[in-house]
Formats: structure tokens, C-alpha cells, sequence
């Protein structure tokens, strides 16, 4: 009887848990979050004209810091539904979650490349992490659409604003980051031209072919 008690109550956990961890309804019945403005440093993760995580470097071991790029770094899902992230994107509005942004990818990852120069991060409308394990491949593919329209639209104030429009560029991402940004590439540097400025691009985490 206690075993039976136990089992029960367990497997009602588990089924309620579970239940929030993943968005709510189809993407077209969400409430979709607003799109942000890049020209305001709130919605840059890390941005050259403000302090933030990605300036750290470790201690006591010093950094020479050099100029010779500027990094364009997009961070990896961190919106994993944790509870009430029940929508198939992410707000940049969320503290909770933008705190957790700043204190693990922004803070371990972006700041990796702070030594050769300054490291711009967006905040993104960043798809669930369900989306890349979802039988409801159409809302996943139109979460991930949307979080695209946010990397290219801060990637073009990225290349209107930095202070050197031939400085070289360097990109980089981790998992969802990495997604997004091998569109970019395709996008921005497909022509000879254009792909003289991209000195590196470290997209790690998904699968990355030569064609």
C-alpha cells in the first residue's frame, strides 16, 4: 500500500513537471514577445559601451588584450523551461532570465574572446529548448525564425555602429547560437567580398558542413 502511495505520488511529480516545461499550445496561439530595439544597450547582452560579464577575465592569470577584431557572439539557449517558461520564445524582458544569460554563457563563453577585442552579445527572442526536440516540428521551425529576425536585425547595428567598418570580424556561438549564426554566415559573407572581413568563425555545437 505505502509502495503503491509512493509510485503514485511520484509519477504525478514527474507528469507535472513535465507539464510546464514545455510551451503551451502551437506557436500561432502564443503571445509572442515584442522585438527589441538594438539601438538601446538594454537588450545587448555585451556591447563595448557598457560593463558586463563578458569584460571578466581570469584570476590571477592575466590577458593581453589585443584590437585586432571585433566578436560578434551569440549565446546558447539558456530559455529551458524552467517554471512559466511556457512560450516558444523567450522575452528579453525576463531579469530572471537574462541574469542566468550574464552568469553562464555571457560570463564563460563570450568573455573567452575579450583578448581579441570587443565582444558584442545580443539578447535574442531565443526559441525554447524544446524546439529542437519537438514532433511539432512547425512551431519549432517558426520559434527558431523568429529568433533569427532578432540575431540579423542586431547584426546589422552590429555592422552599422562598430567604430572601424573594416576591422576585421570575428563570429561565435555555442548550440541554438551556433543554428543561427551558420544562417548568417550564408547570409552576410556568401559573396567573396564580404567574407574578407570574417577572419573566424567558432560555431560549436552543431553540425557545420562545407557547402
Amino acid at each position: 500500500m505505502k509502495w503503491s502511495f509512493f509510485l503514485g505520488a511520484l509519477l504525478f511529480v514527474l507528469l507535472t513537471s513535465c507539464s510546464y516545461r514545455k510551451p503551451v499550445n502551437i506557436f500561432e496561439q502564443n503571445v509572442h514577445p515584442t522585438s527589441p530595439d538594438y539601438s538601446d544597450l538594454v537588450n545587448w547582452a555585451a556591447h563595448p559601451d557598457k560593463e558586463d560579464p563578458s569584460d571578466l577575465t581570469p584570476e590571477p592569470a592575466s590577458v593581453t588584450k589585443y584590437d585586432l577584431a571585433d566578436v560578434f557572439f551569440v549565446h546558447p539557449t539558456t530559455y529551458t523551461g524552467t517554471k512559466g517558461q511556457r512560450q516558444w520564445n523567450a522575452s528579453i524582458d525576463d531579469q530572471e532570465l537574462n541574469e542566468k544569460t550574464d552568469k553562464t554563457s555571457i560570463r564563460l563563453q563570450a568573455s573567452a574572446f575579450n583578448g581579441a577585442g570587443e565582444v558584442w552579445a545580443p539578447r535574442y527572442r531565443q526559441a525554447h529548448y524544446h524546439a529542437f526536440f519537438t514532433k511539432d516540428t512547425s512551431s519549432a521551425r517558426k520559434a527558431l525564425e523568429l529568433a533569427y529576425i532578432d540575431i540579423r536585425k542586431a547584426f546589422s547595428v552590429f555592422m552599422k555602429t562598430r567604430k572601424d567598418p573594416d576591422k576585421p570580424i570575428i563570429i561565435a556561438g555555442h548550440s541554438q547560437g551556433c543554428f543561427h549564426l551558420k544562417k548568417l554566415v550564408r547570409e552576410f559573407f556568401d559573396s567573396e567580398e564580404d567574407s574578407e572581413l570574417l577572419i573566424a568563425a567558432y560555431v560549436i555545437g552543431s553540425r557545420v558542413s562545407l557547402s
